[in-house]
């Protein structure tokens, strides 16, 4: 994710897809200073790198020390940004791309952050009732844990148990997801099951090269388990069809309910996610017309114990 280092105080901002700068209470960095304009410059992910763009502030916006002119203009890694003064300055520490965030729709409280495609709302340690996640052609959805679906934009409220919600989701771009596919991800990472022989426990880690993440026992392991092993017998048969579950079967196999088996999805989801494997948004894939389930990841290994 990018970081905006206030450069007199040390201060660190995290940086949204598109961060707008100035003394207004809309503003995403909200400086209180005479030289600041009420909405003075943003800046904005573009998908593949971050611009700024002074918004005919009356100070106007330095980079690097250099005067911007109209327009947006290219940020680096190390470059500074003075806002209306030179005692207002920023340097970029980081320019990597943004991960998508939802704050409060009244400015009050924390934001929650997620990670690459993939959002929990409420955060942990409150049970999730909303996943948003980019998509296949990189628009995003929201997904409830009642099953409604509804695609979402950039700077869009979402009402979640009563409370509304900002998002903040970045712009996707299909070369940055090429460079980041040679990192982990569901079709290049292996899952290990460990079962017990009595199969009450499921410890579930993650290999990857030499790197692995040991996710230990989980109450969703035992459905994640379920899924992968209802793929690995399918791997002789037309991969499309590999491993779909009827959920009400599933919901039987497990003793649960929907909404539970919704609740476990969002939340294995969110843990394979943190480890840094690309697409957690299809660790659990579903097609809804038939409500059917499946295990999204393709290298499985179970072991029992």
């Amino acid at each position: 994710m990018a970081m905006l280092r206030e450069l007199q105080s040390g201060r660190v901002v995290t940086l949204h897809a598109e961060h707008l700068v100035g003394r207004s209470r809309r503003c995403d960095l909200r400086l209180d200073a005479p030289a600041i304009s009420s909405q003075h410059a943003t800046m904005r992910w573009t998908g593949s790198r971050w611009v700024v763009r002074d918004l005919g502030s009356r100070n106007g916006t330095l980079l690097d020390g250099a005067l911007l002119p109209a327009g947006e203009h290219p940020m680096q890694a190390g470059m500074t940004l003075h806002f209306g003064t030179e005692s207002c300055g920023w340097v970029l520490d980081s320019a990597a791309a943004p991960v998508p965030v939802a704050a409060p729709g009244n400015d009050e409280g924390p934001s929650i952050q997620g990670v690459e495609g993939l959002l929990v709302i409420p955060a942990a340690p409150a049970s999730p009732v909303v996943n948003v996640y980019r998509n296949t052609d990189g628009s995003w959805i929201a997904e409830w844990v009642d099953g409604k679906e509804v695609n979402v934009g950039d700077l869009e409220l979402i009402q979640v148990e009563g409370k509304a919600w900002r998002l903040h989701l970045p712009e996707y771009d299909q070369a940055t997801e090429q460079a980041a596919s040679e990192g982990p991800n569901l079709d290049n990472v292996r899952f290990v099951f460990d079962v017990s022989r009595d199969q009450e426990a499921v410890r579930l880690s993650i290999e990857f090269g030499s790197e692995s993440w040991d996710l230990g026992e989980r109450a969703h392991h035992w459905m994640l388990f379920l899924l992968a092993k209802a793929r690995d017998e399918d791997k002789d048969h037309d991969p499309s069809e590999h491993g779909w579950v009827y959920s009400d079967r599933l919901v039987r196999d497990v003793g649960m309910t929907e909404g539970t088996m919704s609740v476990y999805i969002f939340r294995a989801r969110q843990q394979v996610a943190a480890c840094g494997v690309e697409g957690a948004q299809s660790l659990v894939a579903r097609r809804k017309p038939t409500r059917q389930v499946r295990f999204g990841g393709k290298n499985i290994l179970i072991r029992q114990h």
